[in-house]
């Protein structure tokens, strides 16, 4: 993944998990990024609390966590009163 500047006013966001990677316990890890402008201004990597019964339990359980990142960076750029200068996009699955 390469990440370049562009003039692009919207933000991006992308998550993931794997099912069950972790080998000692069998739970999974999410992750998300997102990214305005080309570059990246949030995103993490973590294992999951509990453990996934299902590879869409665990991809449910990253969008959820991605979810909560993006009001809140939602909440921060209205605090600031960017949102007239950022596109805050309708999540697609």
């Amino acid at each position: 993944m390469t990440f370049g500047l562009t003039t692009s006013t919207e933000v991006e966001g992308y998550t993931d998990s794997d099912y069950a990677g972790n080998t000692d316990n069998r739970k999974s890890t999410s992750g998300y990024i997102f990214t305005y402008g080309g570059g990246a201004i949030s995103w993490r990597s973590k294992l999951q609390e509990c453990t996934a019964l299902s590879t869409i339990e665990g991809e449910y359980i990253a969008a959820s966590e991605a979810a909560k990142e993006a009001i809140w960076m939602h909440q921060l750029s209205t605090d600031f009163s960017a949102t007239s200068q950022i596109d805050w996009l309708a999540p697609t699955i």
